[in-house]
């Protein structure tokens, strides 16, 4: 092999191994920048509803992201950036629960569960 072509050859894996780090490193550091909120939704005696809409509001973007509870009443809102939220709950024929000053810090998984009064 020609020396100039072997040299060309371990520039070009030196260059793609430091993009591949600078890859990998980008997508750490992206997924280490959220957490995460789970829990569940019930009706007051303990019965699970399914179908509930959480919200999680960031309070100081004003940005929300919302999912619904599965047949279980559980619910999972992954990859929120860090920051102070108010998660509420909501479903028909039940009062909105909110719980403020939930904190999301870098990696938290806190677990948020509701107890919806009827709305009767």
């Amino acid at each position: 092999m020609d020396s100039r072509l072997a040299g060309r050859t371990c520039a070009f894996s030196l260059l793609f191994c430091i993009a591949a780090l600078f890859l990998c490193v980008s997508v750490a550091q992206a997924q280490a920048q959220t957490a995460t909120i789970s829990g569940t939704a019930a009706d007051s005696s303990g019965g699970v509803l399914a179908g509930a809409k959480v919200e999680a509001r960031n309070v100081g973007t004003n940005s929300a992201q919302s999912t619904i509870t599965d047949t279980s009443g559980r619910y999972t809102i992954p990859d929120l950036p860090i920051g102070n939220y108010d998660v509420q709950a909501t479903t028909a024929g039940f009062q909105t629960v909110v719980h403020k000053g939930i904190v999301l810090t870098v990696g938290a998984s806190p677990v948020i569960d509701f107890s919806l009064p009827s709305a009767t």
